[in-house]
């Protein structure tokens, strides 16, 4: 019996090929964009570990319970506590009230 001239995993591979720029997410990034991207991931981290320091708690309580979320939530209050005696968690406070009063003004 002869074989099909296109076989069932030749045409896979080539239907994957016309359809692989819309798979890959990346397609068209430079590596310039991804680095910057990655810079500005990694600096909201930072403010918000530093300035929302009882958000992360929060959101560390809700984590199903297992040995890794319950040492995760004895970090963030550890976390919270210094955040406190930094004084940062009074800066959010501030800033997060200060929007608060923004929306209650009347729109013009």
């Amino acid at each position: 019996m002869p074989r099909p001239k296109h076989s069932r995993r030749r045409v896979s591979e080539d239907a994957y090929a016309r359809h692989k720029s819309e798979l890959d997410l990346t397609h068209g990034m430079h590596l310039s964009s991804v680095r910057a991207a990655s810079v500005i991931l990694a600096v909201g981290i930072v403010i918000i570990a530093l300035f929302n320091a009882q958000g992360l708690a929060k959101w560390a309580q809700s984590l199903p319970q297992n040995p890794v979320a319950d040492w995760t939530v004895l970090a963030s209050f550890q976390w919270q506590g210094w955040m406190q005696a930094l004084g940062t968690a009074e800066i959010f406070d501030a800033v997060r009230e200060a929007f608060y009063a923004l929306r209650r003004l009347p729109s013009l």
